[in-house]
This record gives structure tokens, C-alpha cells and sequence, in this order.
């Protein structure tokens, strides 16, 4: 078993099990700095909900269980991809290596725990959705039914796929992984990926049409579209797993088309941990920047209130200058008349006085 290939070679060549090519180091890593991000963005909402603000809520309580499980699928993801055959072609895949215990249990783990991983990131932004649209009636109507139906939905694939994908008694793991199960576990994948397409769209288009209702704040909006930004993203990647998951379903190489599946199903839960820890993270760059945005926002409106001061000034001397002109052209005038006076009486009374003395003498 460890030298036939699991997949007869195209055009009759030989399969390559020494140096085959692996398209996982280049699709991987994109999804380990996603489940880095969602990682600390997670910490930091039970940080600022259960010591900043001290108000927990049930949404923390789903979101917690959403994350354990997406962990439990992440771990099997990087078990497939590293150590097993995930991402090379079949036919340079020993049947050895396909049939190992260790990559089917990691199978197994990374399928079956993603429908609750779902369901409870769903449940959490339904939870968040109700608190911040409670007041509207249809919205607490369309939450209710969404949720529902994302649980009774989720719930019958994760009791599905664990039926399809669990050994029988008596059953080894490798004798389950080619019987007619197997397949029915590949159309139950595609379910799920449609299924999720339609909730994410429905989560995507509640607050959309709910922020034309409220008069909320422009910052608070801007933090809701920016959530749906993400939530568009997320369906973007519900989308192109169904086209993975078609290829999937219809070709014979799965160990090459599964990675880009299953690197779509992963991006796409932890986008939405993100989407879900978003408004704490508002909450914590509030209080990191809030201070400083405070200060230059008093600064700039005392420059602002100084440069207006200083035009009002300005334009009062402007306008009082032309007034004080006009005010004091009379009293030069009469100045001038009152100086021209004295001038004249001088002149008389030195007259006076000379003719006095004139007579003075005469005498």
C-alpha cells in the first residue's frame, strides 16, 4: 500500500512520493493569520466584557462555544494539511497515507464540528443583532426566525454528518472512508455550504434595511457598516466554497480539491468571530485613542474660536474706522476756526496795546 497510488496517474506515468507538488503553503497561511486576528479580537471581547464594561450576555456564551468548536475544526485543518494528503494530487498520494488513521480522525474532527461552529457564530450575531435593533418590532420578529431556523438547520447536518461520517460497529475508519457514506458526507458538505450561503445573506440584509429605521449616531453607523462589510466578505467565501464543493463532489482528485473547500469554510468562521468581537473592539479603541482624539478635537476648535475671534476684531476696526474719521473732521475743523480766532485776537490786542502806547507818548 505504501507504494501504489491512491489515484491511477494520468496518461499511465509514475507517481511522485518523495517531492510531490503541495498547493498548501500557498493557500494556508492566509488562514492562520485570519485565526490569529479572530484569536485576539476574541480576547479582547471577554476583556471588555467581563472587567470594562462587567455586562456578559448570553452572546458571550455562544460565541465561546462557536469558537471552541471552529478550534476543534481549525486543528484537524492543519493536521490534513501539514501532515496529511490534503492539498497534493491523489495519484501522488500512497493509499498508505490516505488510509491512515490519524488523517482520517482529523477528517472526521473537521467535519463534523463545523456545522455547530456555525450555528453558534450565526447564533451570537442574531444575539448582537438584538441588541442593537431590539426596538424595532419586525427586527425582533426576523431575529427570531432566523435564529430558529439556523438552529434547527445546523442541528439536523451536525446529526447528519456525524451518522454518515462516524464508523459502524465493527467498521474500521478506512473501510468507512470508501463506502457509499463517504459520498453521502460529500453532498451533506454541499448542503451545509448552500445553507450557509442563504443564512449569511439573510444576516447580511437584517441591518442593512434596520439602519434606515433607527436614527442611530454617524460613528455607530459607520461601525455597523463596516461589521457588514465582513458579513460580505464571509458570504464571499460561502460562495466560492460551493463552487470548491461542486469540484469536489465531481472529481476523483479530493485530496487536491478539498484544501480550497475547506480554506473557505475556515475563513469564513472566523470572519465571522470577528464580525462578532467587532463592537468590543470599537469599545477598546475608544478608550486607547479616545482621550487623544479629544484633546485635538479641543484644540482644533480653540483655533478655530481664535481665528474667529481674531476676524470679528478685525472687521469691527474695519468697520468703526470709517466712523471715527467722519466723527472727528468737524472738530478739526472747528480746531482749526477756534486756533484762527486766537490768532486774530492776538493780533488785535497787540494793536490795542501799540496804540495805547502811541497815545502815551504823545501826551
Amino acid at each position: 500500500m505504501a507504494t501504489t497510488p491512491a489515484l491511477p496517474v494520468p496518461g499511465g506515468g509514475q507517481p511522485n512520493f518523495v517531492d510531490p507538488f503541495d498547493k498548501g503553503p500557498y493557500e494556508v497561511p492566509s488562514t492562520y493569520i485570519l485565526v490569529v486576528l479572530a484569536l485576539l479580537l476574541y480576547i479582547n471581547r471577554i476583556y471588555v466584557k467581563f472587567y470594562t464594561t462587567k455586562k456578559p450576555w448570553w452572546d458571550d456564551l455562544t460565541c465561546s462555544l462557536g469558537f471552541a468548536f471552529a478550534l476543534i475544526k481549525v486543528g484537524g485543518y492543519i493536521y490534513m494539511t501539514t501532515r496529511g494528503p490534503i492539498g497534493k494530487h491523489q495519484w501522488n498520494v500512497s493509499l498508505a497515507e490516505i488510509s491512515d488513521r490519524n488523517y482520517l480522525v482529523a477528517t472526521w474532527l473537521n467535519g463534523v464540528w463545523t456545522p455547530p461552529a456555525q450555528c453558534f457564530i450565526k447564533l451570537t450575531l442574531f444575539l448582537i443583532y438584538w441588541q442593537i435593533f431590539w426596538v424595532l418590532n419586525w427586527v425582533r420578529i426576523a431575529i427570531y426566525i432566523g435564529a430558529t431556523f439556523t438552529t434547527l438547520f445546523y442541528t439536523a447536518m451536525t446529526i447528519a454528518y456525524f451518522v454518515v461520517a462516524t464508523p459502524r460497529p465493527g467498521q474500521t475508519w478506512a473501510e468507512q472512508a470508501v463506502s457509499k457514506d463517504a459520498m453521502t458526507g460529500h453532498v451533506l458538505e454541499l448542503a451545509l455550504t448552500l445553507g450557509g450561503v442563504v443564512i449569511n445573506l439573510y444576516l447580511l440584509c437584517l441591518p442593512i434595511r434596520a439602519l434606515f429605521k433607527l436614527q442611530l449616531p454617524i460613528a455607530r453607523k459607520v461601525r455597523i457598516a463596516i461589521a457588514c462589510v465582513f458579513g460580505l466578505i464571509a458570504c464571499v467565501c460561502s460562495g466560492a466554497s460551493i463552487q470548491y464543493g461542486y469540484a469536489v463532489y465531481r472529481t476523483d482528485d479530493k485530496t487536491w480539491a478539498t484544501l480550497s473547500v475547506e480554506n473557505m469554510v475556515v475563513d469564513e468562521l472566523y470572519i465571522g468571530i470577528m464580525v462578532s468581537c467587532l463592537p468590543q473592539f470599537a469599545v477598546s479603541m475608544s478608550q486607547l485613542f479616545g482621550p487623544g482624539v479629544k484633546r485635538v478635537r479641543s484644540y482644533i476648535s480653540s483655533q478655530k474660536s481664535k481665528a474667529a475671534g481674531s476676524n470679528s476684531e478685525a472687521s469691527e476696526n474695519s468697520e468703526l474706522s470709517p466712523r471715527m474719521s467722519r466723527q472727528r473732521e468737524p472738530h478739526q475743523i472747528g480746531e482749526k476756526k477756534t486756533v484762527h480766532v486766537f490768532v486774530e485776537e492776538r493780533r488785535d490786542s497787540s494793536r490795542g496795546d501799540c496804540g495805547m502806547a502811541s497815545e502815551g507818548v504823545q501826551a
